[in-house]
C-alpha cells in the first residue's frame, strides 16, 4: 500500500521501486535505532509495523501475533482512508 502511494507521488516506476526497496530497509533500521533509545520509545515503536514486517520476510516466520495483526490492520485502514485524498489531488478520480 505504501509503495502504491509512492508511485502516485513519484510518477516514475523505477524511481518509485528503488525508493520503496531502500526506503523500507532504511525505515527498518531507523525504527530499530529508535527502539534502542529507551523504554518509552520501545513501547511506542511496537505500534510501527516496519520492524516485525521485515522479520516476517527475512526469517520466514509464517504467522503474526494478535497484536501485530491488529497493528497491521490499523495501519492498513489508515492508509486506505488516506488514499482517496491522494487520488483526488493527483487527478486520478
Amino acid at each position: 500500500m505504501i509503495s502504491s502511494l509512492l508511485v502516485l507521488f513519484v510518477k516514475n516506476t523505477l524511481t518509485a521501486f528503488v525508493t520503496a526497496y531502500f526506503g523500507v530497509t532504511g525505515m527498518t533500521f531507523f525504527t530499530l535505532y529508535l527502539a534502542s533509545l529507551g523504554d518509552t520509545m520501545t513501547k511506542l515503536m511496537t505500534y510501527v509495523p516496519f520492524s516485525f514486517m521485515r522479520a516476517i520476510f527475512t526469517s520466514g516466520q509464517q504467522f503474526f501475533s494478535l497484536r501485530e495483526a491488529l497493528v497491521l490492520f490499523a495501519w492498513t485502514l489508515f492508509l486506505l482512508l488516506f488514499a482517496p485524498t491522494i487520488y483526488e489531488k493527483r487527478a486520478f478520480v
